[in-house]
């Protein structure tokens, strides 16, 4: 009984749809490696690949991309893709807006518990994403115009090369 390159045995169902998945180039092929051996996001695009072989109805991914570098990022989009293909619903959460713009076909924008935006990406500009996770630009503070005060709030001396400067209100 092989073992496959995500610690699979080769007589369990899932073995043809990881077969499938390496064909795709969907799951990074780590062949003979033992999971053990495998660096930490190695490791993780083996999880993945064995949720992908589980056949989700949703696939949820939080912040997948945090600490990759650009070719697992590639693999992960293309097990979103590939997932998305295969009829499944996926939830990727991200921080990365032009992520969410490469690899998502809806977004929701959600900011202090509550659901801001709903929107399609292809409806959506980067800019316009950004303003909606970001929220409304802050009001300037109002002024009327009228002085407070004209007497001295703070007196400074400051020496400067020799020169002193005084009276700084």
């Amino acid at each position: 009984m092989g073992e496959s390159c995500l610690g699979l045995h080769d007589c369990l169902p899932q073995a043809a749809r990881i077969r499938r998945l390496h064909a795709d180039r969907v799951v990074r092929p780590y062949p003979s490696c033992h999971l053990g051996d495998l660096p930490i996001g190695g490791r993780q695009l083996v999880d993945l690949g064995r949720a992908i072989g589980r056949e989700p109805r949703l696939f949820i991914l939080d912040e997948p991309s945090a600490t990759r570098n650009a070719a697992d990022i590639a693999y992960i989009f293309a097990a979103v893709r590939w997932v998305a293909a295969s009829g499944c619903d996926s939830l990727y959460v991200s921080h990365r807006l032009e992520e969410d713009l490469m690899v998502c076909d809806r977004v929701g924008i959600m900011r202090d518990e509550a659901v801001i935006a709903v929107a399609l990406v292809a409806d959506l500009s980067q800019d316009r994403l950004v303003s909606l996770v970001s929220g409304p630009a802050p009001e300037p503070p109002c002024r009327n115009g009228a002085v407070r005060s004209a007497e001295i709030v703070l007196d400074l001396a400051v020496r400067s090369a020799g020169r002193v400067w005084t009276a700084l209100t």
